[in-house]
């Protein structure tokens, strides 16, 4: 999939990983690859915007949105990847570029099985089972992340195609402990577990979904500069 250089932006640091071994620090920009710049940005929609300037005036000629995503639609499950078509802030949609979206869909393989439903960008983590259930049947997304309509808006203004790829970590019916967010230490995920410890099938049950994801993004990954 060599061609001109695109801009990867991702949330965390822990999204980075699964692109390259050579993560920069949030806000700084990395090349990882011939035609591949990375950029950690942080959570949430203004944060993303921020980014996907940055990448385009470093040189980037598109944009790619990166990391996981929650599922909004029972059957997605952990490690499914999501190569959504359209993405929405829950007020209005917005298509992905065509032309980059077929440039990364023709490389990935039929066996990881891309759903190109709708993607919804929300301004919180959602956690509850009711919270997703409630946003699916709202708009009818599939799965929710906190950036790429950001990200997709951010580029079409700077004239750059942009896309979405993403990977399932939470279904439908796992909740997220409150105590698991983007700052979370060691040190916070003991203390939450003290203080709830009912909590550790939910956060064993979520560690083993993020390993999932992390392979289907790493497989992905591998096929950006084949």
């Amino acid at each position: 999939m060599r061609s001109e250089l695109r801009g990867v932006l991702c949330a965390l640091p822990s999204e980075a990983p699964a692109l390259s071994r050579s993560v920069a620090a949030r806000g700084e920009i990395r090349r990882i690859g011939p035609n591949l710049l990375c950029l950690v940005a942080g959570m949430g929609g203004c944060n993303a915007s921020e980014g996907v300037t940055k990448l385009i005036e470093a040189g980037a000629a598109g944009v790619i949105s990166w990391g996981f995503a929650g599922a909004l639609s029972a059957e997605l499950r952990p490690g499914t990847l999501v190569l959504p078509l359209k993405v929405s802030d829950g007020r209005s949609g917005l298509d992905v570029d065509p032309g980059l979206w077929r440039v990364i869909r023709d490389a990935i393989p039929e066996s990881l099985s891309p759903c190109t439903g709708e993607l919804v960008s929300v301004k919180e983590i959602v956690r509850t089972a009711a919270a997703k259930r409630r946003l699916h049947e709202t708009g009818g997304a599939v799965a929710v992340d906190m950036e790429s309509a950001s990200v997709v808006r951010a580029a079409r203004e700077l004239g750059k195609p942009a896309v979405v790829v993403r990977a399932i970590v939470d279904t439908v019916t796992l909740t997220i402990p409150d105590y698991v967010n983007d700052e979370g230490t060691l040190a916070d995920i003991a203390t939450g577990l003290a203080r709830r410890p009912g909590s550790i099938v939910a956060l064993a049950r979520l560690a083993l979904a993020y390993r999932r994801a992390r392979a289907t993004l790493s497989a992905v990954g591998s096929m950006l500069e084949a």
